[in-house]
């Protein structure tokens, strides 16, 4: 069942970090470390981690811009990505089948957009080794996918 916990205590920091360099290589990387703990003193979950809440996140994308490559006024992009999840609890108490293992999933993709600016093709190839992700219930995400995109600009406002 949901529930709004009123004694629950978050404290923790996030840290990025955004590197470009002559406008065409952009690297970002990103932490978050966080303790969310109950703190009712009446209940037997007192100072416990509140579930469902991953505690450390780590992410990171580089990502290279290409002008002019296949033709004049063209933008190539291309991209990778990874983000890694600590494992965590799903449920108050601690038991191995109520946890979330440790996640770390990668991406790449690339997009080209034509010299007229109205027109872009994108391609993503998500989770590309297939690793078991979950969301914060530990529910098992799909594994590798791959997405065509495609974006037409009818009118500039």
């Amino acid at each position: 069942p949901f529930e709004n916990l009123t004694k629950a205590r978050s404290i923790g920091y996030e840290a990025e970090l955004n590197y470009i360099y002559q406008k065409n290589l952009n690297i970002v990387l990103n932490f978050t470390k966080f303790n969310s703990l109950f703190m009712d003193k009446n209940s037997q979950y007192y100072k416990s981690q509140v579930p469902n809440e991953p505690f450390f996140t780590f992410n990171g994308n580089v990502q290279y811009r290409l002008k002019d490559l296949l033709q004049n006024q063209s933008v190539l992009n291309v991209y990778y990505s990874f983000n890694y999840v600590d494992s965590f609890n799903t449920v108050w108490y601690k038991n191995n089948y109520f946890w979330t293992p440790v996640q770390f999933s990668q991406n790449i993709g690339l997009s080209y957009r034509f010299p007229n600016k109205n027109f872009i093709v994108s391609f993503d190839a998500k989770n590309i080794f297939n690793a078991e992700v979950y969301d914060n219930y530990a529910a098992q995400k799909p594994g590798r996918a791959f997405y065509l995109k495609l974006n037409y600009t009818i009118n500039k406002l």
